[in-house]
């Protein structure tokens, strides 16, 4: 019998030019936010979009329920759920000799992501950084406060800090896996993109953050990661160490498998 070969997967090679432009980018885009001299094109977008995202709510009793139990607590776990599901979804939708990378590129994408949220959100913007931002809700005095009209269950809708936004970011990093992860596929990469901005929806509909927050704050804080992790040899080299664990494993458990056999 021919033993299959193992499909050969290239290290990256490093693009510093793009890296340093993103970095480039990420800071112009910080600087235009917050060290505005004048009216800044960021103010005129976040409080268009707000008037408009709003502005759902302000009279379907419908509406206001569904966004009222998209921002409660109990949505995170059905979140995370979707998100297990849809890795399952595009291993399966693999072709079965490209499934051990496909697994070993999932592995990596969760792993990165839960290290992007602890270092960023956890860390840097909650321990060391300290940005004062207010949410819409505490700056905007006509509003529909979604609080006031579902008073039956919790509703997050404002924050004295509200940059960079912590389920934004987790919704960007979501986009940015599965535009890789699903690159050869369209049908699970339109879903992914579509979900993950649902996702950003919730706490801008009730005014908890403004667009810039998850554009700016989130945007950059996946850029900054996502460039170190592709414009290097960072990712692949991560990936191709998960793959051959998953390999070894997996010829492990068919020499055992075989000895059963044998003895049987």
């Amino acid at each position: 019998m021919t033993q299959q070969k193992k499909p050969s997967h290239p290290p990256a090679k490093s693009n510093y030019k793009i890296l340093i432009f993103i970095h480039l980018l990420v800071v112009a885009m910080v600087v235009g936010l917050f060290y505005s001299l004048s009216i800044s094109p960021f103010s005129f977008l976040d409080e268009k979009c707000f008037q408009l995202v709003n502005g759902w709510i302000q009279n379907s009793y419908f509406w206001q329920t569904f966004w009222a139990l998209a921002n409660h607590r109990g949505a995170d776990l059905l979140e995370d759920v979707c998100f297990l599901l849809f890795f399952y979804w595009i291993i399966k939708a693999s072709p079965k000799p490209e499934r051990t990378r496909k697994t070993a590129e999932c592995i990596f994408f969760l792993l990165y992501g839960a290290l992007i949220i602890l270092m960023a959100n956890e860390i840097l913007f909650r321990v060391l950084l300290h940005i004062e931002r207010k949410s819409p809700t505490l700056l905007i005095d006509s509003f529909t406060n979604l609080a006031e009209k579902v008073t039956w269950l919790k509703v997050k809708f404002k924050s004295p800090k509200s940059f960079p936004a912590d389920h934004a970011t987790t919704a960007i990093l979501f986009i940015i896996s599965f535009l890789y992860l699903a690159r050869n596929n369209i049908r699970i990469t339109v879903a992914a993109f579509l979900y993950g901005i649902f996702l950003c929806l919730p706490r801008l509909v009730v005014g908890a953050h403004w667009t810039t927050d998850i554009l700016v704050g989130s945007g950059s804080i996946c850029l900054i990661f996502f460039s170190w992790a592709f414009c290097t040899p960072l990712a692949s080299t991560c990936i191709q160490k998960i793959e051959n664990v998953l390999r070894s494993a997996l010829l492990m458990k068919t020499k055992k498998r075989a000895l059963r056999t044998n003895d049987a």
